[in-house]
Order: structure tokens, then C-alpha cells, then sequence
């Protein structure tokens, strides 16, 4: 029996006391307590770890994000950190050098901001047409709903000038009715599919490759948040091969995968090798930050976009996400449901009749309309915030909706303070996993531009955590095997730098994930 003391340190256990030691046994936590009575129950052969002051807790759950997407994200060019149209091209034309990428091949960029660029504005075919007139070239914005193509990109999707526009999205154009590139919502993903992706062998080693990076961030259990027939074969692979070393959760593309249920059992809300399917994901609008989710009144009018009463769009009418909704809840399944805008998130809200015990799931949230909460709680539905938008987008939501909306975004506060349990997350790739990062906007809820956004719906440390621990277990029905170190519990811990509670507030940032254990084995270690 293999067993391992942790001693010396702060522990959070996350349930009603603390404690000074933890005993594991065989991957799960034996006993929690006086590190006295806690060493009296070990064997004589049991390591012993000293945390040397450092903090213990339970590991991170990720609320949402995209496990595959990532995975093969990790082969596109990253241009996060690109300020202007000219960074964007020097950055693409490094990798292709470095790629010795031939013509005729495709270069495939991730994560630019209009927003953020000095231009403010999305750059146009012409503008990657001169660069690369030679390759098709495709780049997605960092909410992954827009995107730019070239000339030869267009070429490839056989999009022209003539080309219908797409229902659900935006095939952009400039004055004379040419296409510029732009691509919107469906737009966007109907082009995808033209854009070649890694191979199943190239994915499933990036799956390994990605893993690795939650854990450094000091989360065991991922999901994946919308499951196509490939991705979900790319998944179920890696874990017949016994490759998933976190827990993956997995649901199904409502609309475009069927049968993967009826026709995969053995994964069917019941994890197999690390990875279980565990339900639906439906999308009802965009963006906030690209101006495409569905509002209730309409964006502010800016240089960029002076569109009147331009309040986006939905995706589904009334009738259809009914459908969907009825469908979920018919067969007992959790139904995860993106919606940014007000409008988008009462459409979804309004489509339950009443409670229902699936644990159907609010996914971002960011205009939830906070009188509408008392509903949430009454059907038995549950957020879960990229609270992360108030640091990285917080001054764009200002300037789109105005203080008054913005300032608003992400209630968590008020959700804890009606008792309902909700989640956090990065919609990873969108943001990298960073679990630290997403506590400390949570808490403190301040712009990049230093604005505060709405104080009272800032959150104490403590319960922060409980987005990311405890009400992560229950949003995946797993509140008797995680998100606290109770015994009999699976032993998912993290040891942090230092502890969350005992840290300022605006420095929680300072605090590194030095390890991660998955059922007692560690899995990560700071180098």
C-alpha cells in the first residue's frame, strides 16, 4: 500500500475545518487532522513530505475550456501578444521561415485582439494578401468566433464575390461588395472546415503535450467542451491507450454529433481510463469583446462600428433551443449552454419550465442579468463565469456597452449569496488555463486600465475557491470523490507557493503552483 504524509505547511481543506496533516493511501485521502493523529495512522514506511510552509489544497477543476482545440492550437502561431498589424505579419512570416513552410501551404495564426491592436480594427485580406500571396492564410480572433482569411484562404473555402451570405454569421465586405476577408460566427466555422488540422497521430501527442500545461497550472480535471465525431475519437483513443492522465470531461456538439452516445457506452457519464462523456453543449451567440453576443439593448455605437441599434444576434429561435432543452432533460443528461448576452442567456433560462436535477450549465455569463438569478436557482441551473473578462476585456466592455452594463459583468457575489453554486473558467485556448490569474480577477474585478468594475460582486478569497474546487466537483456530479480533502475523497491536491488566504489581495498574483497530484501522484513539479 503505497502511502505519503503531508505535514509542515498551511492546508486548506476546503471543507468545514483545516487541518495539519493529510495521510494518502492508494490515491485516496486516508486521514485529515492533527498531524499528530494523522502520523499514528501510517505505516512505518510512508513518505513523508514536508510542505516546508507552503500551502496544500485540492487541485483546480476547470469549468470549461476545449481540450482538443487546445491541443491543436499548439500548432498554430500564437499572436497574443501582437499590438499592431505589422506585429501580426512579422510574427507570421518568423513561423514560416522557421516552418520552412512551402507554398501552397497554409499558415494558420491564433489569439490577435483587435481590440488591443493599435489599428482597432481587424486586419483585411489585402493586408495578408501582401505578405503571403503565395499560401493560404487564416487567422482567428481570441474569442475564436471571427476571423481574417487571404485571398487564397477564400480561394480554399471556395468563398467569392458572389457567395450567399451565411445564416448565423457574417461573410464581411467592403463598400463595393467584395469579400475583405472577415469572417463571422457560423462564417467563420463553416471555413474551418477546409482549413487542414493536425493529424490524428500530431493530436494525440499534443493531447499529452496539453495535459501537462493544466497541470502546471494546478488543475486534474479538464473538460471538453464541444465534442465533434473527430474530437471525441481523438479523446476516446488517448484513453484506451491509458494517455489521458487528468480526468477529462467531454460533451457532444447537440446539433452536429449524434450517435455518440447511443454508440459509446462504456464512456457514458461514467469515466473510462480518465475520460467520461458526460453531456450536451449548445451555442446561442458570440462575443462580447468581438461584438457579436446577443444584448437586450443595443452596443454603444464606436469610430470602429457606428452601427444603430445593433444588438447582435441569436443563433436559434425560441422553439429550437426549447427543443434542445427538452431533449437533455428527456434523457437525464447536463446540457452546457454558451451564452454572453442577456438576451442569449434568458432565452436559455426561459427554455426550463421548471427544476430539473441535470445541473444544466450557464456557460460565461458575462451579461447574466443579476434579477434573474432567484429563476436560476428556482430550475435548478448554474453558472459558470469567465470572470476573467473583467481584467482582459473589462475597459472594451466599457466602451461597448457602456459603465453602467459593464461594470456588472459576471455576478458571482451575487449568485454565492443566493447559495447557487457556480464555476469559473479561461474557454481555454482563449486564455491559458491559469486558475491563480482567474482567482485574482475574481477578487479584485479591476481593468487592465486599473477601473474598478462593480465591488460589490468582488468576492472573498475563500470563496473564489469555491468556484474552482468545490462547485467545480458538483458541476460534474463528483462532490463525493473531489474538490475537498475529506477521507475517502480522491487525492487531487495542489501545493501552492504560498496561501491564498494569507496573501493581499491584489498580490495574490505572486503565488506559483509548485506541484500536482492526480490520485496521490504527482504529476507536476515546478523545475
Amino acid at each position: 500500500m503505497l502511502e505519503k504524509i503531508f505535514y509542515g505547511g498551511k492546508i486548506i481543506t476546503m471543507a468545514k475545518e483545516n487541518a495539519e496533516a493529510v495521510l494518502i493511501k492508494d490515491g485516496l485521502i486516508y486521514a485529515v487532522g492533527n498531524e499528530k493523529d494523522v502520523m499514528t495512522q501510517a505505516s512505518e514506511n510512508a513518505e513523508k513530505i514536508d510542505l516546508a510552509g507552503k500551502c496544500l489544497m485540492p487541485s483546480f477543476i476547470d469549468g470549461h475550456s476545449h481540450l482538443t482545440q487546445f491541443s491543436q492550437s499548439l500548432t498554430s502561431v500564437n499572436l497574443n501578444s501582437s499590438k499592431t498589424f505589422d506585429d501580426i505579419i512579422n510574427t507570421l512570416k518568423q513561423f514560416k521561415e522557421e516552418t520552412n513552410c512551402q507554398k501552397g501551404e497554409w499558415i494558420v495564426g491564433f489569439g490577435y485582439d483587435h481590440n488591443s491592436l493599435k489599428e482597432k480594427i481587424h486586419p483585411s485580406k489585402e493586408i495578408l494578401d501582401k505578405a503571403f500571396p503565395e499560401n493560404p492564410v487564416i487567422i482567428s480572433h481570441v474569442s475564436g468566433h471571427v476571423a481574417v482569411a487571404n485571398s487564397l484562404g477564400l480561394k480554399e473555402a471556395n468563398l467569392t464575390d458572389n457567395s450567399p451570405e451565411i445564416s448565423g454569421g457574417v461573410l464581411g465586405r467592403d463598400n463595393e461588395g467584395h469579400l475583405n476577408g472577415y469572417l463571422e460566427e457560423n462564417a467563420f466555422m463553416t471555413f474551418r472546415k477546409y482549413v487542414p488540422m493536425p493529424t490524428k497521430e500530431k493530436t494525440l501527442e499534443l493531447m499529452k503535450k496539453a495535459q501537462r500545461i493544466y497541470l502546471s497550472y494546478g488543475i486534474t480535471t479538464i473538460q471538453d467542451g464541444m465534442l465533434d465525431n473527430d474530437s471525441f475519437d481523438y479523446l476516446k483513443t488517448s484513453a484506451e491507450k491509458g494517455d489521458l492522465i487528468c480526468d477529462v470531461v467531454g460533451y457532444a456538439d447537440m446539433k452536429n454529433s449524434h450517435g455518440l452516445f447511443e454508440n459509446n457506452t462504456d464512456f457514458d457519464r461514467k469515466y473510462k481510463n480518465n475520460f467520461k462523456l458526460n453531456g450536451y453543449k449548445i451555442f446561442l451567440d458570440g462575443s462580447p469583446q468581438g461584438r457579436t453576443a446577443w444584448l437586450r439593448e443595443p452596443y454603444l455605437k464606436t469610430p470602429e462600428d457606428s452601427r444603430e441599434n445593433y444588438s447582435g444576434y441569436p443563433i436559434y429561435k425560441d422553439e429550437e433551443v426549447k427543443a434542445f432543452v427538452n431533449k437533455a432533460v428527456s434523457e437525464g443528461r447536463q446540457l452546457l449552454c454558451h451564452c454572453n448576452g442577456d438576451a442569449a442567456a434568458l432565452q436559455y433560462i426561459h427554455s426550463f419550465d421548471k427544476y430539473t436535477d441535470t445541473r444544466p450549465v450557464i456557460i460565461h455569463g458575462q451579461f447574466l442579468p443579476r434579477e434573474v438569478l432567484p429563476e436560476v436557482k428556482e430550475k435548478g441551473l448554474m453558472p459558470s463565469y469567465f470572470v476573467a473578462h473583467t481584467y482582459y476585456w473589462g475597459d472594451i466592455h466599457i466602451k461597448n456597452m457602456g459603465m453602467e452594463r459593464a461594470k456588472n459583468i459576471s455576478p458571482a457575489n451575487s449568485t454565492e449569496k443566493l447559495e447557487i453554486p457556480f464555476t469559473f473558467h479561461q474557454d481555454t485556448p482563449v486564455l491559458p488555463s491559469d486558475m491563480i490569474d482567474t482567482l485574482w480577477c475574481a477578487v479584485n474585478r479591476t481593468t487592465k486600465n486599473g477601473v474598478k468594475l462593480n465591488q460589490e460582486e468582488s468576492l472573498s478569497v475563500y470563496d473564489a475557491l469555491k468556484a474552482i474546487t468545490i462547485y467545480g466537483a458538483y458541476q460534474y456530479s463528483e462532490e463525493n470523490e473531489k474538490g475537498t480533502l475529506e477521507k475517502g475523497k480522491k487525492a487531487d491536491m495542489v501545493i501552492l507557493s504560498e496561501s491564498p488566504l494569507d496573501v493581499p489581495k491584489e498580490e495574490l498574483r505572486r503565488i506559483k503552483v509548485e506541484a500536482t497530484y492526480k490520485n496521490g501522484e504527482k504529476l507536476f513539479e515546478i523545475k
